[in-house]
Formats: structure tokens, sequence, C-alpha cells
């Protein structure tokens, strides 16, 4: 926190923790904080900041000392529709709370000067004065107006990767404003020294293990630090031949608990090794040790000092409910289903045969696994036809009610309407509206996107 330039109070990291957490981005494991990056790099760069932002507007934040969410909501529609004015606060709370029972302690002393440390508002030294900043302006006018297109272009700098300067100190600097899939992969491999207009990020041996461990490939590492682009200093080069020669020369198969060293010399000296006497291992071959003690194996070779082959392993964290179990293997799915991994598909069927049985046995937990995961299209481009009406035609086969997001014909922005889908009828969906509470007809090509809920 200490070197982030808009990060620097604790409630302000508890606070958009918790928005990302709810979001499904991060993890929470014996203390540490983790990043889910699938579930990040498979949005678009804007959908974190536009999810976030919903959340700060709709959820309850009473244990950070916020206004309630309907007041949020108030104070940010009407300074959008002061866009480009300077506000005198004061004045400008008083006229609202006129027109609304304002919180207007609480909005004057946490809400807005939370919005000032994110950005999303400027002011003077004394806070005595206000606008919106542009990038406040931009999500401002896509959570309320719900209009994505007209803030497209604010949106590009964020699509982009900017140069990066590594420096033979292993020092690498780079523009923080860049596409932030990018910036987060870096992190990956290095430390972050700090964050204001420039990111500074530190390499060394250490790191480059870390990410080979957290499941990056060994032939990514070059890759991500621009060996494409530009010449690597020799000392990271060096740490990279090192890397190469050595990740791998034990291996670890835990299926059947056996190692297997690269050599036999190797693996007279894996025996001969006191910290890993708790692995009590026996020759098999030249090569192949067969673990006969309780140790564990891949952590006690990586304490001595080998490199283990990295191993397959579920690229989220999971804690100790067993439960949540289910979930990981859910947001698998949903990493294979948005293309991103592709040497998922021999669980794919596996997990929807789990997430079948779960929604049979236990709704209540489906519908958590359901929250969990973060959603395929908020905030983005709408979904495929032959999606929406998949999703239909289950609903209507189990019953189950839906969320659409649909353009009635009089309107100039999407509505959500709960229905229940009765059948498909050429271009129209025959729904019951809840809304309405009666039959109803809409038109498939008005549909931009279906939610699938857990009621009837």
């Amino acid at each position: 926190m200490q070197r982030n330039a808009m990060l620097q109070e604790e409630q302000d990291a508890t606070l958009l923790f918790t928005l990302l957490h709810r979001l499904g981005l991060l993890w929470s494991r014996e203390g540490r904080v983790e990043t889910l990056l699938p579930a990040v790099t498979s949005h678009p760069p804007r959908w974190v900041a536009e999810r976030a932002f919903a959340s700060l507007l709709e959820h309850d934040l009473k244990a950070w000392g916020m206004p309630p969410a309907e007041d949020r909501h108030f104070v940010m529609q009407h300074l959008l529709e002061r866009r480009g004015q300077a506000l005198a606060v004061q004045p400008f709370l008083a006229f609202l709370k006129t027109l609304h029972p304002l919180d207007e302690e609480r909005t004057r002393t946490v809400f807005l000067p939370f919005l000032g440390r994110m950005g999303i508002i400027q002011s003077d030294e004394g806070f005595a004065h206000m606008r919106l900043s542009e990038h406040g302006e931009a999500l401002a006018h896509e959570y309320l107006l719900r209009d994505l297109k007209a803030t497209a272009a604010h949106w590009q700098p964020l699509e982009l990767d900017q140069p990066m300067i590594l420096q033979p100190t292993l020092e690498l600097l780079t523009p923080l404003l860049q596409n932030p899939h990018r910036l987060l992969q870096l992190a990956q491999l290095a430390d972050v020294e700090a964050l204001d207009a420039m990111g500074t990020f530190r390499v060394s041996h250490a790191t480059l293990v870390r990410a080979l461990d957290a499941g990056v490939p060994l032939d990514d590492l070059g890759q991500r630090l621009g060996a494409t682009t530009q010449a690597l200093p020799q000392p990271l080069l060096q740490l990279l031949e090192d890397l190469s020669r050595r990740v791998g020369e034990v291996e670890v198969h835990q299926g059947v608990r056996l190692v297997r060293a690269r050599t036999a010399h190797l693996a007279d000296e894996l025996k001969l090794r006191p910290e890993l006497a708790p692995l009590k291992l026996n020759s098999l071959s030249d090569t192949v040790l067969e673990v006969r003690g309780d140790g564990n194996a891949h952590a006690l070779l990586k304490q001595a000092g080998f490199m283990p082959k990295p191993g397959r392993f579920l690229a989220l964290s999971v804690d100790s409910d067993e439960k949540l179990y289910l979930w990981a293997l859910a947001a698998l799915a949903f990493v294979d289903e948005k293309g991103m991994n592709h040497h998922l598909e021999p669980v794919q069927q596996m997990v929807r045969s789990a997430l079948q049985r779960l929604h049979d046995e236990d709704p209540a937990l489906y519908q958590e696994v359901q929250r969990r995961i973060p959603m395929l299209h908020l905030g983005g481009e709408d979904q495929l036809a032959e999606e929406v009406q998949r999703i239909l035609e289950y609903a209507a086969g189990h019953t189950l009610m839906v969320e659409l997001t649909y353009l009635p014909p009089a309107a100039h922005r999407t509505q959500l309407r709960r229905v229940s889908p009765r059948t498909i009828q050429e271009d129209h969906l025959l729904a019951f509206c809840h809304l309405h509470q009666e039959e109803m007809a809409f038109r498939l090509t008005r549909i931009q996107g279906v939610k699938l809920l857990n009621e009837r």
C-alpha cells in the first residue's frame, strides 16, 4: 500500500478488496489475498472498473461508514447531470438534501473523499469544491445511462501495451496507463515496487520461480518481459538460462508417489540429502525413486533447493470449505468456455456433469456457485443469439425463471425483465412476465442478454 499513489489507507484497501472479492476476482486464503487471474483476464480491461463502480453504488457498505446505497446513487446521478462544472461541496449537498433525505455528514466525510482518492472526482486542497473527473464521468455515464458506446474512446488507452524499460539491475519501468491485464502479468513475474504515473517492478530469481509455481510456462517468462521487442539485459538472460537448465531436474508424480531425477547421479544425491529423509526414497531404477514416507515430496524438494517440474493444478485458490471446490471446477469450465485455456478440454464434461448433479441435488448450493462465478456478459457485448436461445430453451424445459436484458420497441434503453419462458415460436419468446403479471411475447432480436435464475 505504501508503494501505491492511489491506495494509502487501510480502510480504502479493505473496501476495494471486498468489492473485488464480491465480484469473484479476489480470493482470501490464510490471511493472503490472491488475484484470480483467469477470472480477470477473461473480461475486457474495462469490465473490472465498471463492475467495481456498480458495486460501490449498489452494495451495503455500512462497515466502512458509507451512506446508504440510495444516497450514493442519488449523489452520483446529480454529479453526472452537472458534468464539467466545479461545484461548491457544502451548498451542493444542502441542495440535494432538499430533494432527498440525504445522510449529508457521511456523504461529505466518507463517500466523496473516497471518490476523490480513487480518481472519480477532483477537488481542491480543502475539499471545498469538486467536479467529476474524466474517468468518473465515463463510469457514471455507463452505469446510470447504460450507454457503453459513448465512452468507448475513454477506454482505448487501457487496450494498449505501452513500452517498458528493463534495466541491467533488473528494475522494470512501464507507464501505468495501459492494458491492466499486462500489468497483472508483469506483477506475476516481479515484485511491485511503486505504482504512480509509472509502474516500477523488480525481477529476481525468487520472483521468476514464484511465477513458475503459479503455472506460468517457462517459455512465457522471456516473452512477457519483452524478449520479442528488445534485447534483454545479460543478468536476466543468465537467470532465464539457469531456470531453463534446472527446472524439471526432478519430477514428482503425485498420484503414484514417484520421483524421477534427470540423471542417475542426481538420483543418488536425492537419497543422501538429509532434508529428504522423511520421504524414505527407494530406488526403482537408476533415475526413478519411490516415495515410501509421508512427507510432501514437492515441498521438501523445493526446500532442499531443487526445482521440480511444475505440475498441472487448478488455476484457482480453494480454501478449507470443501463445498467450494465445486466452484473452482465451475470456474474452470467458465475459463474453458471463454477459450482461455485449450488444455482444459479433458475435464470439461466432468465439470458439466458435476454442475448438473449439483443443480438437481442442492439448488441452494448451485445458486451460490452461480453467484461466485464472474458473469460472462456484464457490461460487455451482447450475448450471441444461439446462447440466448439455448438458455431460454433450457429454462422452458426445466420450468425455471430467467432475467432478460430487453429493449422494448418504444424504449431508448434496455430494461431488466424477470420472466418464466414457455416456448419459442419463430422469432418470439412466449413467456409469463412477472412485472406485468401476464403472458407476453418478446421478440428474440430485442433480447440483448439472459441470465438463468434458480427460481420457479
